[in-house]
């Protein structure tokens, strides 16, 4: 239960427990069950995105791959961590593939979401210099 008290999104903070005496207890210290219904990723604290940049990447896949909002107070600390640029000595690639949300939702979201938050530099400087088309992949 601590090891899930510490995750940084509550979505990921759920976990099924395998002792015998509560096998297959749903474990949520969070209530991540409840955002993942209301279709809102939460960040547990603060410091998800003060101490890990590569989470403000990582908060937009998941709710670009999921359809989610960002609950309100995720978006405060998102938008804080854009504004003191917690992003710019973030020099990790992550594969494209990974910031976009599967075939089946719309494949422009997550690449959407980056390039409106002036994240894209941090998965692939091409696509930051070239601001793709996206109401035409949309209709693509």
């Amino acid at each position: 239960m601590e090891d899930l008290r510490r995750r940084d999104f509550s979505l990921n903070a759920i976990a099924i427990s395998l002792n015998p005496a509560s096998r297959g207890l749903l474990l949520d210290p969070t209530n991540g069950l409840s955002d993942i219904e209301r279709g809102e990723v939460r960040a547990l604290t603060i410091h998800s995105f003060t101490n890990q940049p590569v989470r403000l990447l990582r908060v937009l896949r998941f709710s670009s791959r999921m359809g989610f909002k960002l609950e309100g107070r995720t978006q405060e600390w998102f938008d804080l961590a854009i504004e003191r640029e917690l992003h710019k000595p973030f020099r990790r690639r992550m594969p494209a593939a990974s910031c976009v949300p599967s075939p089946r939702r719309a494949p422009n979201r997550g690449a959407e979401s980056l390039e409106q938050h002036d994240l894209m530099e941090a998965v692939n400087s091409n696509l930051a210099k070239r601001h793709p088309d996206y109401d035409a992949i949309r209709d693509l």
